[in-house]
């Protein structure tokens, strides 16, 4: 499985996206824009919610011309600002969200799940609805950040009508140094008046928002 690093930000208002949008540099980084996409996500998860628990997240994401699984694992003790997990991901064709794979159909894809997965029945869990504007922080000729800035609604089968929102930037490195990842992270909170938040998944905030955690 790979790692992930990334640091995120509660946005409150969107002006900060537009901003951003109509920048093409942030200090000593190029930035590159690549335009919108629509994600839809859903996690699958035991009733009572063992993954989650355990700080694991089982998505399976639908975006335009791509449909695949992801395991994302507990967060490393570190930086409280930078979030560091395990990631195993894995294309999913055939499958949509009115044929979700199974357990079975995971560990087929992705046998580093089995130890994960092993004995649980799942099912759906949170679905989250997000428009994401996709940027790049650029340091040479690499890109070295993942710049997203995302417009979520979350729901889920377990709070049929209920509805949760939520804006958020993600900072997520590519490649590069820490100490540019640091410096990236700087300059975002200089220039937008904004503070990192302590390590938090879209899995947390959308329980959180529909009151199942």
């Amino acid at each position: 499985m790979g790692v992930e690093r990334e640091a995120k930000y509660q946005v409150l208002d969107q002006a900060l996206f537009r901003r951003l949008a109509a920048m093409d540099h942030l200090g000593n980084f190029a930035l590159e824009h690549t335009g919108i996409v629509d994600i839809v996500t859903v996690y699958l998860d035991t009733p009572d919610l063992v993954l989650f628990h355990a700080g694991y997240a089982m998505r399976f994401r639908l975006m335009p011309g791509r449909t695949f699984l992801s395991l994302k694992g507990p967060s490393a003790p570190g930086d409280a600002h930078i979030q560091e997990r395990s990631e195993g991901e894995v294309d999913a064709p055939g499958f949509s969200e009115k044929a979700l794979p199974q357990a079975t159909d995971i560990v087929r894809l992705m046998p580093s799940a089995a130890d994960t997965l092993h004995g649980l029945m799942l099912s759906v869990s949170l679905k989250s609805v997000s428009r994401r504007a996709l940027h790049y922080a650029v340091l040479g000729d690499e890109r070295a950040f993942e710049i997203a800035c995302d417009t979520v609604v979350f729901t889920s089968p377990r709070v049929p009508g209920h509805r949760a929102d939520a804006t958020e930037l993600e900072i997520e490195q590519k490649a590069g140094s820490d100490s540019s990842f640091q410096d990236l992270m700087h300059v975002f909170e200089a220039l937008f008046a904004i503070v990192p938040r302590r390590a938090s998944s879209k899995y947390q905030d959308g329980l959180k928002g529909l009151s199942l955690i």
